[in-house]
């Protein structure tokens, strides 16, 4: 995944080989940073959201949770990608606390610009 300036993204895959599905992320202080990476990958869901794909977003939704917001401590499920986001961020300041080692903020911004742009948070 590449994401450009202007929220710009961009999914590179090497083969025609189906991706498996991941377990769920487990913090540690040292991982911190390819979770935040990957949350956001939330930039794709917003394009979802916008063609008017409420129910993947949904189910978007609950696989987030599970995958990357209840493992850094979140105990519900969002309900939009605005309250996933601000979920996100709440937890992921604590996280940075906990693992002494604070995120580079830029991906999120470039994100966060480009899902405001367009409405959804």
């Amino acid at each position: 995944m590449l994401i450009q300036p202007g929220g710009i993204k961009v999914d590179l895959f090497s083969d025609d080989r189906p991706r498996t599905n991941e377990p769920p992320w487990q913090f540690q202080s040292d991982n911190l940073k390819a979770i935040d990476a990957h949350f956001w990958d939330i930039l794709w869901l917003g394009g979802k959201q916008l063609r008017g794909q409420t129910d993947l977003v949904d189910e978007e939704c609950r696989k987030l949770y599970l995958h990357l917001l209840q493992p850094l401590g979140a105990n519900s499920i969002p309900r939009s990608i605005a309250s996933a986001v601000e979920q996100y961020l709440e937890l992921r300041m604590t996280a940075e606390r906990t693992a002494d080692l604070p995120v580079d903020p830029r991906l999120g911004e470039a994100v966060l610009s480009r899902l405001r742009d367009e409405g959804l948070v």
